[in-house]
């Protein structure tokens, strides 16, 4: 029987590890910011909390970036279809 994966802050973490690049002053500010993201995450074990208060980042932007780099897995488990909802009719035409 497997073992459920190990959780921080409400998610599954991966058994992915994060390798900080060795020369970042040549990545794009973005992926700078990605990347220190992660570090904080995966390497200093910084909880998602502490890690929007010193970037001044949204839990939102932290979280996508966790999953975009494979640290922590989706809790969605599926994506739902959109709803598809029937139109009513009304009793007044249109003019």
């Amino acid at each position: 029987m497997d073992s459920p994966a190990p959780e921080r802050d409400g998610f599954q973490l991966t058994s992915k590890s994060f390798v900080l690049p060795t020369d970042t002053s040549r990545l794009d500010p973005a992926l700078k910011r990605k990347t220190t993201i992660c570090n904080l995450f995966a390497n200093h074990h910084l909880p998602i909390r502490d890690i929007m208060r010193i970037l001044d980042e949204t839990y939102v932007s932290v979280v996508g970036t966790l999953i975009e780099f494979g640290l922590v897995r989706e809790r969605r488990h599926s994506r739902q279809e959109p709803v598809k909802i029937e139109r009513r009719h009304t009793f007044f035409r249109s003019l």
